[in-house]
């Protein structure tokens, strides 16, 4: 009996049914093992985000790492310009002190910029493998859009688990490549952010550095923001005053005032001198007004900066001053005020009215004008 030869094509034996179908399933079976990976790498990219420590960031990349590629342990160096290590360090899997673990990163970053990922080589195993138990791995190097080095991440087994982990396949370092060009765009918005802050912080602490209270108003004279390093000062606490206007918040009269500083400010451009009263937890205080429209886009409200500063003393000085200078006017003795040069700078009515000079004609002329025979001797002796 014949027996029909199996089929041929150009490449070999046509494989069999069964053949096929464990290529579907393997096929399958990556397919959804790459998957699992893109939507960790989207659960990773939410949490990343939301960290806040640089140490709690980079965990969160080492995590991702074992859970992600399946493999014992993850690590993660941040880089100076240098491609040298610096800042904390990450790694997961492997128990190794911080010192170990700056020599590993310095290590991989002397082998040079990896900018795609690569598997450790035979001669990295044996540089690596005096420090730690480095069977098999992956690293790579994120590189910012600019070219400077930004962090250093590996991802493998040790000599005693490479049999229970994932194998490092090329495909495994196509989909790493993948999580780096992820963590590369997280580094430059978390820098970027950083940035921000530390401007912002800077622009506060400069601002709560400033004596006076500062507020931004708007055009209607609504509080926008406030900075007052002594909000004690203030007629209520921030919460209540925000979102509030000026007529809501300040007494009628103050309340005018600020009101018609406000409208002079956005005819020029700016309004000083203006006093207001308020009566606060401490006592009456008294502020003084300084407002500048503040410069916006074309298409921004228009605001106003304010700074009250509390003038309180030197009002009350002044008031002094003038019930000092009412009584001085109104006492019926003779009042002379002279220069350590007995040049006379000031008379009362009642030397007026007893010597008939004033202070314009006494000025210039000085005592001797008293003895000129005008005025009694014993006025010009208590005088002189």
């Amino acid at each position: 009996m014949n027996t029909a030869a199996p089929a041929r094509n150009g490449n070999g034996p046509t494989p069999s049914l069964a053949v096929i179908q464990q290529q579907l399933i393997d096929a399958r079976d990556r397919l959804d093992r790459e998957v699992v990976r893109l939507t960790g790498m989207h659960a990773f990219n939410m949490r990343a985000l939301r960290t806040r420590s640089t140490a709690e960031f980079l965990e969160s990349i080492a995590e991702a790492l074992v859970d992600l590629f399946e493999v014992e342990f993850g690590a993660c160096w941040l880089l100076d310009d240098l491609c040298n290590v610096h800042g904390p360090a990450a790694i997961l899997g492997l128990q190794a002190p911080p010192h170990t673990l700056i020599e590993v990163g310095n290590l991989l970053a002397a082998a040079g910029p990896a900018v795609a990922a690569r598997t450790l080589d035979a001669n990295l195993l044996s540089h690596l493998s005096g420090v730690i138990p480095v069977g098999a791995g992956m690293y790579v190097t994120c590189v910012s859009s600019s070219g400077q080095p930004l962090a250093l991440l590996l991802a493998g087994s040790t000599r005693f688990g490479s049999s229970f982990f994932e194998k490092i396949t090329p495909d495994l370092v196509k989909v790493f490549n993948l999580f780096a060009s992820q963590v590369t765009a997280l580094i430059e918005n978390r820098n970027s952010r950083l940035d921000i802050e530390r401007l912002n912080a800077n622009l506060n602490a400069i601002l709560l550095a400033v004596p006076d209270l500062m507020f931004e108003l708007d055009g209607a004279g609504g509080y926008l923001h406030i900075w007052a390093r002594d909000t004690s000062l203030l007629i209520a606490p921030p919460v209540k005053i925000l979102g509030r206007r000026v007529v809501d918040i300040l007494p009628p009269v103050a309340a005018a005032t600020v009101m018609a500083a406000l409208r002079d400010a956005a005819k020029t451009g700016s309004s000083f001198g203006q006093i207001i009263c308020l009566d606060l937890d401490s006592g009456q205080h008294s502020f003084e007004l300084a407002i500048s429209r503040k410069s916006a886009a074309e298409d921004a409200p228009e605001s106003f900066i304010v700074l009250a500063r509390d003038v309180t003393a030197r009002v009350a000085a002044a008031t002094q001053i003038r019930k000092l200078s009412m009584a001085v006017e109104q006492s019926p003795s003779s009042i002379v005020i002279t220069d350590t040069n007995k040049r006379i700078e000031f008379v009362n009515h009642a030397f007026v009215r007893t010597t008939g000079y004033s202070l314009a004609e006494i000025a210039d002329a000085g005592f001797k004008a008293l003895h000129s025979g005008k005025t009694q001797s014993g006025i010009y002796q208590a005088l002189n």
